[in-house]
């Protein structure tokens, strides 16, 4: 019996060899699958670094440009401000320029008024400009030179 049974130990022997066997190929086909998908995995993962990467450069430069504008913005204060201090000096010294104006608009009108007087005077009370015309002397001879020298002289006589 001993050698029956060995037979029997045999054919269970190598029908669970060949079961082994057979689960031997699952797993290497399961091996392979995983192997597979692990490598997808890995793919998977070094696209996300590359997004994470992507996404951290974009945060950096929003970050620079925020930090920029807040600069743009304070200097938009700054020469908003120092506009509205001018604005104000001005305001404060717009009495002093409106009386200076009242002065040289005066003035201007004083001059003008000189001008137009002294223009009222050569036309109104000089309308021929004889005041102005200068008459060419006449040549003399030198009788009529001595001659109303003599006559002024009897005239002061008289």
């Amino acid at each position: 019996m001993d050698e029956a049974m060995s037979s029997v130990e045999a054919r269970l022997l190598t029908s669970a060899i060949a079961e082994v066997k057979a689960d031997i190929g699952e797993m290497r086909t399961s091996l392979h699958g995983m192997q597979r998908a692990m490598e997808a995995l890995v793919r998977i993962d070094e696209q996300q670094i590359n997004i994470r990467s992507s996404i951290g450069r974009s945060f950096d430069e929003i970050k620079d440009e925020r930090i920029k504008r807040e600069a743009e913005i304070a200097d938009e204060r700054k020469s908003r401000m120092a506009l509205d201090e001018r604005v104000q000096r001005l305001e404060i010294d717009a009495p002093s320029f409106k009386e200076l104006r009242r002065w040289v608009i005066g003035g201007v009108l004083a001059g003008m008024g000189m001008l137009a007087a002294a223009l009222l005077k050569v036309i109104v009370f000089d309308p021929m400009g004889a005041a102005y015309v200068v008459r060419p002397l006449a040549p003399q001879t030198s009788t009529q030179q001595q001659a109303p020298s003599s006559t002024t002289e009897k005239d002061k006589a008289k």
